[in-house]
């Protein structure tokens, strides 16, 4: 019956003014997220995670800029796999990004790999 309830929702974002916004739409499943960097991105807010007890994933498939080489700087929330968080900064790189909360998003596990040139 959970895996009823399971969808995958694709999302194509862009940043606004440093801010990327990433909404989890439905509140159950995983929403995917595909984001071109045009801009430095100081701030990465992470909307409706599931409630506390469900889990939420969000995946997210990061393209560096060609000609300059922009930054992001993720969520404090998250503990990154190996303790290192990702460096997304090869011109042109393609980088995938997972975050998983199982608390409302209080705290998300995050693993990331890349760049796919």
């Amino acid at each position: 019956a959970l895996l009823d309830d399971f969808r995958v929702q694709n999302n194509t974002e862009v940043s606004v003014a440093g801010v990327l916004t990433l909404d989890h739409a439905y509140g159950t499943g995983a929403d995917t997220f595909w984001v071109t960097l045009f801009e430095n991105v100081t701030s990465v807010v992470l909307q409706n995670p599931a409630p506390t007890g469900q889990v939420t994933y969000f995946e997210i498939e990061i393209v560096q800029d060609a000609g300059v080489t922009r930054t992001i700087t993720g969520p404090g929330t998250v503990t990154w796999d190996g303790g290192t968080a990702p460096d997304v900064t090869t011109l042109s790189g393609e980088f995938l990004i997972n975050l998983r909360t199982r608390d409302n998003g209080a705290s998300y596990k995050g693993t990331w790999s890349g760049p796919y040139s």
